[in-house]
């Protein structure tokens, strides 16, 4: 019996990567495929980001994972190519770059399968954020979101990752080691929505805010 499921349902992935461009948690396309054995394949894939339109080609291979599969679960260890590493100057500039660094570093400790590291960063990345927005460094995380993200929806998104990025950053007895991919690029997307809000949205509405208003005094003329 072979040890593969279905991966690919109608031309996209069953299983996540990285992309090494965009830097995005995907399920790419399939463009290509070649079968090494039983136990190994090589994929051509697609990026099939849509937040970034990355859209770039590159190579993912999938190879059971023995030390982790057991007798009711077969797990698969997955390798991009190339494995490009994220450099916070890749990273909106809109961003402080301290912040940014941070959130770059906690993309590449996913890309290296780190998956505990990489929501620490993430939980990292978020309360230097709120710092920078002026909640008190005195308090706790749970308090300073509260203080600082007032649309109740992002919110929750900031808490969600508050609470996954202490399992990184805590020690524990059971939830350390449910930290898996899907756990880390969810925890990264979050972050960046939270980093988004924060810093990117409010000078993209200054600068429509201010070319209306350009357009306001042209027409009063």
């Amino acid at each position: 019996m072979s040890d593969w499921k279905q991966e690919c349902v109608n031309g996209t992935a069953t299983f996540g990567v990285t992309c090494p461009f965009c830097g995005y948690g995907i399920y790419p396309r399939i463009l290509a495929e070649t079968i090494e054995s039983n136990y190994k394949r090589h994929y051509l894939v697609q990026c099939s980001s849509k937040g970034d339109d990355c859209r770039k080609h590159f190579f993912v291979t999938r190879e059971r994972d023995y030390s982790l599969s057991t007798h009711t679960k077969i797990a698969f260890k997955t390798t991009v190519f190339p494995m490009e590493l994220l450099n916070g100057y890749r990273i909106k500039d809109e961003i402080p770059s301290d912040i940014r660094q941070d959130y770059a570093e906690a993309n590449n400790c996913k890309k290296i399968e780190a998956y505990r590291a990489c929501v620490s960063m993430c939980r990292r990345t978020l309360q230097n954020a709120l710092i920078d927005k002026g909640a008190d460094k005195k308090k706790r995380l749970i308090d300073q979101i509260d203080a600082v993200i007032k649309d109740e929806q992002l919110r929750g998104i900031a808490h969600s990752t508050r609470i996954i990025g202490n399992w990184g950053a805590h020690e524990q007895d059971d939830e350390l080691k449910d930290v898996d991919w899907e756990k880390a690029s969810a925890t990264l997307d979050f972050t960046w929505s939270i980093l988004d809000y924060i810093y990117v949205q409010p000078l993209k509405l200054k600068k429509i805010r201010d070319s209306i208003s350009g357009k306001e005094e042209d027409d009063s003329e």
